[in-house]
């Protein structure tokens, strides 16, 4: 049981991990910032996600320029 409790809290840390910084990097660009990008670490989960949400803020910020 013990192994459990530690394989899921090191699992929810992928996973929250992740979640929390893009919240904060949207944060960012919804407070007028450019050139925001998502950047994760090297074992995090979502990194599917993290790039389309770059390609988005890729987008965003080529909107604002012209």
């Amino acid at each position: 049981m013990v192994i459990a409790i530690v394989i899921g809290i090191f699992m929810s840390h992928r996973i929250a991990g992740p979640v929390y910084r893009i919240a904060e990097d949207i944060d960012r660009v919804l407070s007028g910032e450019r050139g925001v990008r998502v950047h994760l670490r090297r074992k995090d989960a979502l990194e599917e996600l993290a790039g389309k949400v770059n390609q988005l803020l890729e987008f965003i910020d080529n909107e604002r320029a012209g």
